[in-house]
This record gives structure tokens, sequence and C-alpha cells, in this order.
């Protein structure tokens, strides 16, 4: 289950990226331990779809690592150097100053769906 997520994060279909983020959203709600031993390269795969130029899909990475800091917790205290926003003098902003991003006011992730 956990690579073919994966595998939908690699293709070029905005689609299946969006499929794959959403289905890692679920599983960090409800299955943390199939994560837990490969969440380094997941990180990584999600951080590489933050980047994407398509909107939807950069909406569904940032929505997908925020529930894996809420579901995940400690877990993911090793994967802040990666993933967390800096500021410009490279900085880390602290959690109050977050909201004043503008992908955060603009980017509000969908509920998930209902199962």
């Amino acid at each position: 289950m956990l690579w073919k997520m994966l595998t939908f994060l690699s293709l070029n279909c905005r689609e299946k990226k969006i499929e794959g983020l959403t289905s890692l959203r679920v599983m960090a709600q409800n299955h943390m331990d199939i994560l837990m031993p490969k969440l380094h390269d997941i990180c990584l795969a999600i951080i590489n779809e933050v980047k994407n130029l398509r909107s939807a899909v950069s909406c569904a990475a940032m929505a997908t690592l925020g529930d894996m800091y809420v579901h995940l917790q400690r877990a993911m205290d090793s994967e802040v150097e990666g993933t967390a926003p800096q500021s410009q003098r490279g900085q880390r902003l602290h959690p109050a100053g977050a909201p004043t991003l503008p992908w955060v006011t603009w980017c509000r992730a969908a509920p998930l769906p209902v199962s």
C-alpha cells in the first residue's frame, strides 16, 4: 500500500499525485505504524511535491505535511530541518508567524474524504 502511494507521487499525473498525498494523510491519521519505518523517504517525496508548480498538488502536499506533524508529533521532530519554512535570513519561523505566510492563507486544505 505504501509503495503504491509513493509510486503515485513519482507519476506526472496531478490527479494521481493528489490521490497519493490524500492517502498519506489518511495513513498518518489511522496507520502511523506503517509510515514510521520509511518516514524520512516519505517526507522527502512530499517536500518535492510542495515545490510542484501545480498549486493543487502543492497545497495537497502542504496539507499532508501538516497532518503528519499533527498526528505523528515527536516522530516528525527529526524531519523539521527539511520541512519547516525558513525566513529570508535563514532563521526558523516561530509558529506564531506561520499564518502570515502567503501560502497558509491562500492554501486551505480540503477536508479528507469520508471513507
